[in-house]
């Protein structure tokens, strides 16, 4: 997360898991949020009880995105099964292992969070209680296992070289472009996929990519958008989690612009600019994936998942607008006809975390 950059290039599971079936139960609960600082702890958030869950996160949630389908898969799990959940914000990094710590001192069944940067404080605290489930959302697998504890990583920059191929197929301008929160490692792979499906389809093509420093910085997000669609970029593909607001207000700001978004929630808030959401279902994997670390046999390890299960494409239920209605349509023909050699692997898409 470093300061705001603007680039254009030219182009020419580790361990078996098992699954455990849901077991519904009368009882309902929602989840509960807190936010905490250096001086606050979140233990009167968090559960006491047996079978409860504690999402620790440090994006804020209430914009629609990542954070609010994490927890909204959380909670329709606590529901159909007559548990509790709650949900604690950290806002500072320098609070990650503390928080984790008090919350993990309440006692509660399970404690979930999301994204590599707090990986270590969280397997830290998994080795350190050892009676708690702990299940890490996109994070990288774990060496040596940690018993205790499900690491769940997704294949995203496949989807995103079918984002590339959306892009390329539905430009205007020949100029595609994405605002990325930051570049480290997995984001970075993300471009560069991208930048391979536009090659796939027309490498004259031009891919541009701006970088935020921040997933909540809205306000610096619009101004790097502003930058690639100034230069004229017509489609962007978000990918900075909650400052994806800052890249849907540029979006709005002026004509002919388009996104493929990462957030579903795009579809209401931009539906003349947005094409299709190209992104992580987080809702779908938590209820994939909490029955895998509840199961009695668990005994720690990864779980990989690629595109077509929670990684997906969802194109709008209509053309942005009439005038481009046809490049609509070419888009998706093109992600249909791409999507079952992706899906299967046949397609090669290489997993490049340098930066160009």
């Amino acid at each position: 997360m470093k300061s705001t950059s603007f680039h254009r290039l030219r182009h020419g599971v580790t361990a078996l898991v098992a699954s455990a079936a849901l077991v519904v139960l009368s009882a309902c609960s929602g989840s509960d949020t807190a936010s905490t600082s250096a001086a606050e702890s979140p233990t009167a958030a968090a559960s006491s009880e047996e079978n409860s869950i504690v999402l620790v996160h440090d994006q804020q949630a209430g914009d629609g995105s990542v954070i609010d389908s994490q927890i909204a898969g959380m909670d329709s799990y606590a529901t159909e099964n007559g548990w509790t959940s709650k949900n604690v914000y950290v806002a500072d990094a320098a609070d990650y292992e503390s928080t984790l710590r008090n919350v993990a001192e309440t006692g509660p069944t399970l404690i979930m969070t999301s994204f590599v940067r707090i990986a270590d404080a969280f397997n830290a605290v998994a080795t350190d209680y050892p009676d708690i489930k702990f299940l890490h959302l996109y994070a990288d697998p774990v060496d040596p296992v940690i018993p205790n504890l499900l690491s769940v990583s997704y294949d995203s920059y496949k989807l995103m070289y079918v984002s590339g191929i959306l892009a390329a197929t539905f430009t205007d301008t020949k100029k595609v472009g994405m605002v990325m929160g930051d570049t480290q490692a997995l984001i970075a792979a993300d471009y560069n996929a991208f930048a391979a499906g536009v090659a796939s389809v027309d490498p004259s093509v031009e891919v541009s990519y701006g970088v935020v420093g921040s997933y909540d910085d809205a306000t610096k997000a619009q101004e790097v958008a502003e930058q690639l669609f100034s230069s004229g970029v017509d489609v962007v593909q978000t990918d900075a989690g909650g400052a994806d607001a800052g890249t849907i207000a540029a979006a709005q700001a002026g004509d002919d612009r388009f996104l493929i978004a990462s957030s579903a929630g795009v579809f209401d808030t931009a539906p003349e600019q947005t094409i299709a959401y190209s992104g992580l279902t987080f809702a779908d994997s938590v209820l994939e994936t909490i029955p895998m670390v509840m199961a009695e046999d668990f005994a720690g390890g990864n779980y990989a998942t690629g595109v077509g299960s929670a990684l997906k494409v969802v194109f709008a239920d209509a053309s942005p607008t009439e005038a481009v209605s046809d490049r609509f349509a070419a888009a998706q023909a093109a992600v249909e006809a791409a999507l079952p050699s992706i899906e299967d692997g046949s397609t090669d898409i290489e997993y490049t975390t340098d930066m160009p």
